[in-house]
């Protein structure tokens, strides 16, 4: 996954720039410690929420289980570092009022946030989903939104409260 890929070799790149400013430049990776990485870590922890140390604590060991399984290191001393693991914070959902309030809002300040809000609320579509939608793929006779998805397509049926708001692209 190119993603994935990306964000293997940001963490990592902030890695060796953290190991660098503390004094690890041009050393030997043997000189890293299981002390030297938790210390990042907590660095790592102490600038952002505990997914993300456990998300770098995971690419660290994949990076230390190459090192070991080529034989440049004995041992991979990140697999031995505890996961934090994190509760997500529960969003905590509007009331039926609060809804018709912010819609009402947005209907009458901002038409286009309503309407994006509509295509998110009643289709479930992911945000990124339609923003991807282009004119082309709604079909408003047959009430279908043709979406590109990764793998191929997707045929979501239109629901009647979406279609109201619907303005007419038949020109």
């Amino acid at each position: 996954n190119e993603t994935t890929h990306t964000n293997f070799k940001g963490r990592i790149a902030r890695f060796q720039k953290w190991l660098n400013d503390n004094g690890y430049q041009g050393k030997d990776i043997h000189s890293i410690k299981k002390k030297t990485i938790t210390n990042y870590l907590n660095f790592v922890l102490s600038n952002s929420k505990p997914r993300n140390r456990d998300n770098t604590r995971v690419d660290l060991s994949g990076l230390f289980q190459v090192l070991f399984d080529n034989e440049i290191i004995n041992e991979n001393i990140v697999s031995s570092i505890p996961i934090l693991g994190s509760k997500p914070e529960k969003n905590r959902p509007f009331t039926s009022t609060q809804q018709k309030d912010l819609l009402d809002y947005m209907d009458k300040n901002n038409p286009k946030l309503a309407l994006y809000v509509r295509f998110v609320s009643f289709t479930f579509l992911r945000e990124v989903e339609v923003n991807r939608i282009k004119i082309k793929d709604i079909h408003l006779l047959d009430k279908t939104i043709y979406n590109k998805t990764k793998t191929g397509f997707k045929i979501k049926i239109i629901p009647d409260l979406l279609a109201e708001y619907l303005p007419d692209i038949s020109n």
